[in-house]
């Protein structure tokens, strides 16, 4: 079956298309938007929500989803309040989606 995207034809469907409308995180539903922003993703810490950029490749897709689900992270687990510095938490945050990123695509054998 053919899947067009953005107007291209593809074999397969991009991470960004399969992303669920919410994930469950540490226990809580967050929602996911994909929209036109400015960005590649954001977390919103007033409503808790993530916004990814809508067209992005699989590589910035999934770099930038975990990315934002370390800064939800550090909101609920309190971690926000007590380093109060964004430039500390936005490095942690790039530092986790670089380490993390290559265990998703991993193929793990017996």
């Amino acid at each position: 079956m053919a899947i067009f995207q953005y107007g291209y034809l593809m074999d397969k469907p991009l991470f960004i298309d399969l992303i669920p409308k919410t994930l469950p995180l540490m226990g809580i539903d967050t929602a996911i938007h994909k929209s036109k922003i400015k960005d590649f993703g954001e977390f919103n810490y007033g409503t808790e929500e993530i916004t990814l950029q809508w067209k992005l490749k699989d590589r910035p897709a999934k770099m930038t989803l975990i990315h934002e689900i370390v800064h939800s992270g550090f909101l609920r687990s309190g971690l926000h309040e007590k380093l109060n510095d964004m430039e500390m938490e936005e490095s942690i945050c790039r530092m986790m989606e670089t380490l993390f990123y290559p265990l998703i695509d991993f193929k793990f054998e017996k």
